[in-house]
């Protein structure tokens, strides 16, 4: 038991009675389903406790594309108040990877919903979840935030919708359609659309095809660090219509304890 009094079978109900909405999803990552969290990277001592340090997350999807950090000072902490559970990353070095591009073109159909509270921003553009290698011009995907805001990042142009402030919880969408330029990408808070503020690069496409996934950070060698709380995050490789899209926003929004 959590010493909270919540099991971690009364953990995972809420996320089985989601798993409908969950269906189709490429990766899926929910923190309150304690079983699918470990301490360290090859998945032998569980996490149980409040404080917990995470060493890997396994993928809910069953696709197997569970994350890890094999470095114990980079690892997220597992948190709850009893009702919520999440992922806290500090901003300064943690991090998780996974050796893989969800089987994702260069420049592909993609959604990605996650629910979080940004805690501080450590610069412009602090991420959330990237796809690709490290390095400048490199034209990965990257769903971030920072005190740019909410935005695509490519390393070698981006799409910007706007401030997110720190300290809420939120659900947060980035959306795309296959072969879109920067400019003709998506996003949503809460789950309302946002309009483009502004574009670098805009005519671009991504072009990288490194498989290389992280959360809360660019990858290794990056210094993009994410400071945040994520109560989940899914992944698929389409782009949603919108109201499937809406149905895995308030799945998620569930998570985090928000009403959309």
């Amino acid at each position: 038991m959590l010493g909270t009094g919540f099991s971690i079978k009364q953990c995972a109900v809420g996320v089985r009675n989601q798993g409908s909405i969950f269906n189709g999803a490429t990766a899926v990552y929910i923190p309150s389903v304690l079983s699918s969290l470990w301490q360290d990277a090859s998945g032998t001592v569980p996490v149980i406790s409040d404080g917990d340090p995470v060493g890997r997350i396994e993928d809910q999807s069953g696709n197997g594309y569970d994350m890890i950090q094999t470095t114990a000072a980079a690892r997220p902490t597992y948190r709850t108040d009893g009702a919520r559970h999440w992922l806290e990353a500090d901003g300064v070095d943690d991090q998780m990877t996974a050796a893989t591009r969800f089987g994702l073109s260069a420049s592909p159909a993609l959604t990605i919903v996650a629910a979080l509270r940004p805690i501080s921003y450590i610069g412009n553009d602090d991420r959330v979840f990237h796809i690709g290698k490290v390095g400048t011009g490199t034209k990965v995907l990257a769903a971030s935030l920072g005190a740019e805001g909410q935005s695509w990042r490519h390393d070698g142009g981006n799409a910007r919708f706007g401030a997110i402030a720190t300290g809420s919880d939120t659900v947060l969408s980035w959306w795309r359609a296959a072969a879109a330029s920067f400019s003709a990408q998506h996003a949503a808070v809460d789950g309302v659309e946002r309009g483009l503020i502004s574009a670098a690069n805009g005519s671009a496409e991504p072009v990288d095809t490194t498989s290389q996934a992280c959360l809360f950070n660019r990858g290794p060698g990056g210094a993009q660090w994410g400071h945040m709380r994520l109560y989940g995050l899914v992944l698929y490789a389409q782009e949603l219509p919108s109201g499937s899209r809406h149905a895995v926003e308030a799945g998620l929004a569930q998570q985090a304890g928000v009403t959309l």
